[in-house]
């Protein structure tokens, strides 16, 4: 061996015993969701955060939804609980460590974000917070965002068709015009499903066209009072107008049993013309999906722009998911080092879009642009998910996740993406003033509300004429009053007025 590279080599050695070593933990970890895509942390991304935080997990995924009850109840916790469910049950000290006193002792000189602190404090009832959102967001991200759109109901429609008939439904912003192109699709193709409920996301597309959120029963009045759902106008209005599409021959009940497959598979396959699905890029999914099931190449599917002047993207959560520190966990310090390292701005970038400078580089808008080989393994779900594994994002934020997912979609998507976020408002306000004790009366009238409007929107919307549609409405706001929609009006009229107010 030359001299020269036996120093460097005797240098390297003594760097490497010298330089820090993170400590190595496996955390044991429950995923709190039955259809979650991995138990296993393997792959590019987690190699990742192994070397940059000496955390292994190991973890398990739900079977039923009844289990994270049971191991509640029993005291029996894994080291680290993944969940969009119990949060109130798990902010608790007797179960949980609190974020804060972790912070504290382990990790000062984290800080997290005042609004995540107020929106996860929520949920425990001595004011302190035992878990962080993943998946957050607020109003301003969004609108000054240059890519991506939340998960959201949207409306995919067969943009060849609608070109075929002389239509270019790209420039649409009024419903009256989805009306005429919905006529001369059902014209042209009588045997044609017009329009398909989604199995996923219902009616979400048209509740945003008329204003109405899907995580919020509340709607601010003119006078500025708040008012349930069931007795606005905004609801009258878009439950009326799919009740004219009904009537007019556009919507198939049997849709309202369709499976998401056979609601895919009817989409791809030619047999229905527009689909209330989601965001993200399911609209080109259909598109790739239809030009192979059909053999043509012009098959081609795109998302529907917001229509109309009261078209809102009202999105009243305040995340998606918490992960908890139980007071069983075996290494608090490593948990929340952990929990640090995924909300830091590069923790939350690598698990959606992997490693800076290999998986992606960021151009002069901040937009990851992917190398070749992410997106290639993209485009086989099982290989992507094998090689990369971007499903430990218990830090990401909503706007990440988004952008990961659609910033390689084509142009036509990525403008109706840009009309989406004009119209996107944060409201967290109302998620925190819901009653969350499932004792109290406010709670249970909430429940029997929310089970009224599964019902009767389905009733309402297949009602066999305008007078139907109007003694079916009556109705239902008559069981509503009965049920106490009138003394929950006055609560939650107390409380959004309060939790408002903390976000001003």
């Amino acid at each position: 061996m030359k001299k020269g590279t036996a120093l460097a080599l005797v240098a390297a050695l003594l760097l490497g015993l010298m330089a820090p070593a993170l400590a190595e933990t496996e955390l044991t970890v429950w995923l709190n969701h039955t259809w979650y895509p991995t138990d296993e942390f393997v792959g590019i991304i987690p190699d990742a955060i192994r070397e940059k935080t000496g955390v292994t997990l190991d973890p398990t995924r739900a079977v039923d939804e009844s289990q994270l009850g049971l191991m509640i109840a029993s005291g029996d916790l894994m080291d680290l609980v993944f969940t969009d469910q119990e949060l109130s049950r798990l902010s608790n000290a007797d179960l949980c460590y609190s974020y804060s006193e972790l912070i504290e002792q382990y990790c000062p000189e984290w800080e997290p974000d005042p609004v995540a602190i107020t929106n996860a404090a929520s949920y425990s009832t001595d004011g302190d917070y035992y878990f962080l959102f993943s998946h957050a967001f607020t109003t301003d991200e969004w609108r000054n965002a240059t890519a991506g759109v939340p998960s959201f109901g949207t409306l995919c429609y067969r943009a060849d068709i609608a070109e075929e008939l002389g239509f270019d439904a790209t420039s649409f912003t009024t419903i009256e015009e989805l009306d005429a192109l919905y006529a001369a699709v059902h014209e042209a193709y009588p045997d044609m499903e017009v329009l398909c409920y989604g199995p996923v996301t219902g009616w979400q597309y048209f509740e945003a066209m008329f204003g109405i959120s899907p995580h919020t029963h509340w709607i601010e009045a003119e006078d500025g009072s708040y008012v349930h759902v069931i007795n606005s106008q905004n609801f009258e209005n878009q439950t009326r107008k799919l009740n004219e599409y009904y009537r007019l021959g556009y919507i198939n009940p049997d849709s309202f049993a369709y499976d998401e497959s056979t609601a895919d598979g009817n989409m791809y396959t030619g047999k229905t013309f527009s689909y209330v699905n989601s965001t993200q890029g399911y609209a080109y999914t259909f598109t790739t999906m239809g030009q192979e099931a059909t053999g043509n190449e012009n098959f081609s599917v795109l998302e529907m722009n917001p229509l109309g002047d009261d078209a809102a993207y009202r999105l009243a959560n305040l995340g998606w998911c918490g992960t908890f520190i139980p007071r069983t966990c075996k290494d608090p310090e490593a948990a929340i080092k952990l929990m640090q390292y995924l909300f830091s701005d590069e923790g939350a970038m690598l698990t959606m879009c992997g490693r800076e400078g290999i998986e992606y580089t960021l151009d002069e808008n901040g937009v990851p642009v992917f190398s070749q080989e992410w997106i290639d393994a993209t485009m086989d779900e099982e290989t992507f998910a094998t090689q990369y594994n971007t499903n430990f994002y218990f830090g990401t934020t909503a706007l990440i996740e988004a952008i990961s997912r659609t910033c390689t979609l084509p142009q036509a998507y990525q403008d109706t993406y840009a009309k989406i976020r004009e119209r996107i408002v944060c409201e967290p306000w109302y998620t925190l003033a819901e009653p969350k004790d499932p004792d109290s009366d406010e709670y249970i009238i909430s429940a029997k509300l929310e089970d009224m409007m599964k019902t009767w929107t389905s009733t309402l919307i297949l009602s066999e004429s305008e007078e139907a549609f109007e003694a079916n409405l009556a109705q239902l706001r008559e069981n509503a009053q009965k049920t106490g929609v009138d003394e929950l009006t006055v609560y939650m009229n107390e409380q959004i007025a309060q939790k408002k107010a903390l976000y001003e």
